[in-house]
């Protein structure tokens, strides 16, 4: 696969994983994201262009704080996430938008998993 909006890609996961488009697909430059449904419900599919390892954080949180991983392929770079509501906190007032953030951050706030690099390596990287 050459990029995430591959549409054969996509059409591959959705039929090796029983999912059923439900709406338009989001292209950004990084990742297509499609609202799909699967036998229990709704979720997202969202393929990145290059490969990271967000499914293993959003395996280890395990929805508290986050949305929940449901499936994840990393070598084709796809994870299936649910699909949360259309509630957004850019129209919030500042102080409500960090209380709610900051709710998160005792969930959210985990040992570091030793197979991922650590911050102060990816700020090196960063910097170079």
């Amino acid at each position: 696969m050459t990029t995430a909006s591959s549409g054969r890609e996509l059409d591959a996961l959705l039929a090796e994983w029983d999912l059923i488009p439900d709406g338009d697909a989001v292209r950004s430059a990084g990742a297509t994201v499609l609202p799909v449904r699967t036998d229990d419900g709704e979720a997202v599919l969202k393929v990145t262009n290059a490969a990271d390892d967000a499914h293993l954080v959003l395996r280890r949180w395990n929805g508290d704080g986050a949305v929940r991983l449901l499936r994840a392929d990393p070598q084709r770079r796809a994870v299936l996430l649910e699909r949360l509501g259309s509630e957004s906190l850019e129209n919030s007032w500042d102080v409500e938008a960090c209380q709610v953030v900051a709710g998160l951050y005792a969930c959210l706030h985990v040992p570091a998993m030793p197979q991922l690099p650590s911050l102060a390596t990816l700020l090196m990287e960063w910097a170079d």
